[in-house]
């Protein structure tokens, strides 16, 4: 049994609102026994919404004895510094600051302007340039990471 799938599978199906998505499921070692699932959400994720599926998926994990062994079951926020796994996190972030890195090792600094199905476009213009904007546009598949950075 797949546990990464299984845990996927059912973490999708006690979410109860579609406002709320996953984003990733981690499984560490046996020896280690942890569980991660990584939440996000169109208006952000707040603790309640970590709690309530903590008891959903932690009761019929342990009701169906699907896993083997102790185990910890995280559930959690993807949270500022996680890269950007999905098209729908990738669209709730437009207007905000991206540091990119491709494939290729560079990296790429700019405003998220626009978000595709094949790639976004980012303003990679300077504030000491007013009046000029520079735009940089990137597919999916040339983007290794890409994390929203927080200007203070």
């Amino acid at each position: 049994m797949d546990i990464k799938q299984t845990v996927t599978d059912l973490a999708i199906s006690c979410l109860d609102t579609d406002s709320i998505f996953l984003v990733d499921v981690k499984v560490s070692p046996a020896d280690k026994g942890l569980i991660r699932v990584l939440l996000d959400g169109d208006n952000g994720v707040t603790i309640e919404d970590c709690s309530k599926l903590s008891r959903k998926l932690g009761n019929i994990l342990e009701e169906e004895d699907l896993i083997e062994g102790s185990y910890t079951l995280e559930v959690s926020s993807a949270g500022v510094g996680q890269p950007l796994m999905m098209l729908r996190q990738y669209k709730k972030n437009v207007d905000r600051l991206l540091k990119v890195t491709t494939k290729e090792g560079q990296t790429i600094k700019g405003v998220l302007k626009e978000v595709t199905e094949t790639g976004i476009t980012l303003d990679t213009s300077k504030k000491k340039n007013k009046g000029t904007e520079e735009t940089k546009s990137l597919i999916f598949d040339d983007i290794n990471k890409a994390i929203v950075e927080i200007s203070f």
